[in-house]
């Protein structure tokens, strides 16, 4: 099955948001206590630049849900449902055994 996805980029409306979410968040983690920090450009006030503010099990299960609305796909056919092929599996067109029975 060929991959027929040319690029992947997050919609601006949705990084604006998660921006905003992410920054009230980390109002509430240590990385806003006022004392010069690099993820506050070495100021003591300021715009914190983490990636994310929870924790690592709540990233691992956040990523586990792609949210495909979040973003713009550009495809390489034009029409996005072509990687679907035949309405076969790769396992149904080689016949494997399991398949078969």
């Amino acid at each position: 099955m060929d991959i027929e996805v040319v690029s992947v980029c997050v919609k601006q409306q949705a990084l604006d948001d998660y921006n905003v979410y992410l920054q009230e968040l980390l109002k509430r983690m240590v990385w806003t206590g006022s004392c010069r920090s690099w993820y506050k450009n070495r100021k003591k006030e300021g715009h914190v630049t983490a990636v994310y503010g929870g924790s690592r099990h709540h990233f691992r299960e956040i990523l586990e849900t792609f949210r495909a609305e979040d973003f713009d796909i550009e495809y390489r056919s034009v029409n996005r449902f072509r990687f679907m092929s035949s309405g076969r599996t790769l396992r149904e067109s080689r016949g494997e055994y399991y398949v078969l029975k």
